[in-house]
């Protein structure tokens, strides 16, 4: 039947992640995502409880003899409401002619005081921006708070004594706020009147403390409505004699403060104020969960059984709550339960209406266990073949003008790995709402999705831990590449800056560049920024960095005419090319390299591959040359790193030294191990510069980091063991022959004892 109607996509949304590196046994999971979206008549939340990951199950669906498979267990919530839809007028009534005095005492009002207010049972059910559900009774009112500061509310007992702009997400919401003020009702009267056709509460004679004028006023609320499908009640605000101060407020707004009216001007003395909605309310017609996933390596299974598939105002199989709450977790938060406007403000007051109770965060507990068994429409699981996996299920309907304008849909999702424990998955889990509009006369489409990953976990760190590491993706997982920060060892706490070529290839993964920063065994880092710069440069050229972030390139550097120790011994077999075969110095030893008569009018730059034991990174290698008087004097200091890598210094003006000579000598003052060591002498080559955009940076227990390492101000993300931060770049496409990697880190870390 939908198919025949007009449809279009309206808004659609996608925001939050949850990722998890792939256990090796069964682990309790137990966390939760979520996401949001709206538009301007109906919104849309999802939320998702991953409960558990199992490794090597044999139950359905994971039984795959004799091993088993691996999977994670999903509680997925999808909830929706039309109710923003719902819009009320107001206009002029006539005078006071619907005047009614109501004489009733107020019990919990009798006498009245200063800033109370109370409970009162309504004649008649109630419907203010909500409407019937067969289930439900969706946003149904049979009670109604009554405060002495001169307004109703249907789901808060405040009795505040500050008006606020109408409407406001703050609280009182679903409120008619007749004459709300710092009213003091002592000398006058609030009363009210009940029976089958009105409810009114009288405000007689009572002092607004802002004036000091006393104020006679009443609220109607009739038991009829605008005859629409999903009728509201009219409501009626007359003013007997009254004299506005200034901060007083009159009007009405929703359950979550984001839409009202107020009256057309500010109501003086035998006038009243009609309100009703004319409009009538869009219509919930389905609800639908999907998980779309990104490989043919997993199969995806939602279960609509009597047990696990449950809903709120959609088509049931049993007319009986489920009381288990299986859903409870996936429905907490305000981006899954109250899907509006306001998702994630600190404290907006809306939600689903059950059976005439708000339910808010705090109720979530007694939503989830008043589910009922749902019937789905259509459903679908996910072989290795199928991208998408979904379940929909229609909104409640009885009869003519019965679909609801709030529903909520919940299953339990396996999603099955069958690889053998050596790719990433991932899937996004989509709610999607199909309604009716009666501004369009169309099925409206709009969706919010969230997105869940489980990736094979990088390698394991480098012996003897410390420092923080870097890892790269190499196109199929992180591999670990070096240690960062080495100089923040010898400065004192000071943030120090890092420049280091990749060793590691990058390959693009999904269209981003991913670099993993974490921390092992023994430090507190603090990292202020982190920057990705790609070096596109021809293939006979080669690039590396030096200590102070100069781009050096380089060719074919020459290999020394000589390399002697300290000891008189020649080394230069094991410098003269990078095999494998190092030179090991300790404190105290030097090389001394003489490159003979080499022309360096072009360019001279010193090129190493070295590498240091790790228990030694408070030392370097100091790159010397002789000055004017004949001592050796620093150049430039390396201090090496963990795993070998590539290290370069500029010699251009340095070189020849005080003697005419092409000398240079390299000083130790901690063990390092050189393998390999040459002068180049070539021309800087032609290279392109290219810094990557920082498009997310998400740390494993304090989530989304980017912005703190964006850039250089001071706000540090701090990583202790075993923490990490997962960081993805865009970069354009390469337009010359080959490309290198660059990673800037600025900050420092001091050792935990």
């Amino acid at each position: 039947m939908l198919s025949l109607l007009p449809t279009k996509v309206l808004a659609q949304n996608e925001g939050g992640t949850w990722s998890i590196y792939r256990p090796s046994e069964y682990t309790q999971i137990d966390k939760r995502v979520q996401d949001a979206t709206t538009d301007e008549e109906a919104s849309v939340g999802i939320g998702v409880h991953i409960v558990q990951y199992f490794e090597n199950a044999k139950h359905d669906p994971y039984n795959n003899e004799p091993l088993g498979r691996d999977g994670v267990t999903l509680k997925v919530a999808a909830t929706a409401n039309t109710r923003k839809g719902i819009n009320y007028q107001s206009s002029w009534g006539l005078d006071l002619m619907d005047w009614i005095e109501a004489n009733s005492p107020i019990p919990g009002l009798d006498p009245p005081e200063d800033d109370k207010g109370t409970w009162v049972d309504l004649p008649f059910l109630v419907s203010f921006y909500g409407g019937p559900g067969a289930q439900g009774r969706s946003a149904e009112y049979n009670k109604v708070w009554v405060s002495s500061n001169g307004f109703l509310s249907f789901d808060c007992s405040s009795t505040s004594p500050s008006p606020t702009e109408i409407p406001d997400p703050s609280k009182p919401n679903t409120l008619l706020a007749v004459y709300w003020s710092d009213l003091n009702p002592s000398g006058g009267t609030i009363k009210y009147y009940a029976d089958y056709n009105y409810f009114v509460v009288t405000w007689r004679n009572v002092l607004d403390k802002s004036n000091g004028q006393r104020q006679t006023f009443e609220v109607i609320i009739f038991n009829r409505k605008v005859p629409t499908l999903r009728g509201q009640n009219e409501i009626e605000f007359l003013y007997e004699s009254v004299l506005w101060s200034t901060s007083a407020r009159a009007g009405i707004e929703d359950q979550e403060g984001y839409i009202g009216t107020s009256p057309p001007s500010i109501p003086y003395s035998g006038k009243s104020v009609h309100f009703t909605a004319i409009r009538e309310a869009p219509e919930i017609r389905e609800i639908t969960i999907k998980l779309q996933k990104s490989d043919g390596y997993a199969e995806i299974y939602p279960t609509v059984n009597y047990f696990s598939l449950k809903g709120y105002n959609v088509q049931f199989t049993v007319p009986e709550p489920d009381t288990g709450g299986l859903f409870e977790k996936a429905l907490w938060g305000y981006g899954t339960l109250l899907a509006t406007t306001f998702v994630g403000a600190a404290d907006p007051a809306a939600g689903f209406i059950l059976k005439a109770t708000l339910v808010t965060v705090g109720l979530v507990p007694d939503l989830a266990r008043a589910l009922y068994p749902a019937h789905e429409l259509d459903y679908q699981h996910a072989g290795e073949s199928d991208g998408v996996a979904y379940i929909s299920a229609s909104g409640t309907y009885t009869g003519w003008g019965s679909w609801p304008v709030d529903a909520l849909l919940g299953d339990q999702i396996e999603w099955v790995f069958t690889d053998a424990n050596n790719r990433d998955h991932y899937v996004m889990v989509t709610a999607e709402l199909k309604y009716y509009s009666y501004q369009t006369f169309e099925i409206v489409t709009i969706s919010t999705s969230v997105s869940l990953s489980v990736l094979i976990p990088p390698p394991p760190p480098p012996p003897g831990g410390g420092c923080p590491f870097v890892y790269a993706w190499n196109g199929t997982q992180y591999v670990v590449d070096n240690n960062l920060l080495g100089d923040s060892e010898a400065s004192g706490g000071a943030d120090v800056k890092d420049y280091y070529k990749l060793e590691q290839p990058l390959a693009p993964r999904e269209g981003k560049y991913s670099l993993l920063i974490k921390e092992f065994e023994r430090e507190h880092s603090y990292i202020d920024q982190v920057k990705l710069m790609a070096v596109d440069h021809d293939s006979d050229v080669h690039v590396a960095v030096s200590p102070s972030g100069e781009i050096l390139t380089y060719k074919n550097p020459s290999a020394p005419a000589s390399a002697t120790d300290n000891h008189g011994d020649s080394q230069l077999d094991l410098l003269k090319a990078a095999d494998g075969n190092y030179y090991k110095g300790y404190p105290g030893d030097y090389i001394l390299l003489d490159f003979g008569s080499l022309d360096v009018s072009d360019g001279a730059k010193l090129v190493m591959r070295a590498d240091i034991e790790f228990k030694e990174v408070k030392t370097c290698i100091h790159v010397q040359a002789l000055n004017e008087t004949g001592s050796w004097t620093d150049i430039a200091a390396i201090r090496t790193r963990v795993c070998w890598a590539t290290e370069i210094v500029n010699l251009l003006g340095c070189l020849p030294d005080s003697n005419g000579e092409l000398k240079v000598r390299l000083y130790f003052t901690g063990v390092h191990k050189l393998d390999y060591v040459g002068l180049d002498t070539t021309k800087q080559g032609d290279f392109t510069v290219r810094h990557a955009n920082l498009v997310s940076a998400t740390h494993s227990e304090k989530g989304d980091v980017k912005t703190e390492l964006k850039e250089s101000d001071g706000v540090y993300t701090e990583l202790v063991p075993p923490q990490q931060i997962e960081i993805a770049f865009t970069l354009p496409s390469n337009e010359k022959e080959a490309r290198t990697h660059i990673i800037y880190v600025k900050g420092h870390y001091h050792t935990i004892s």
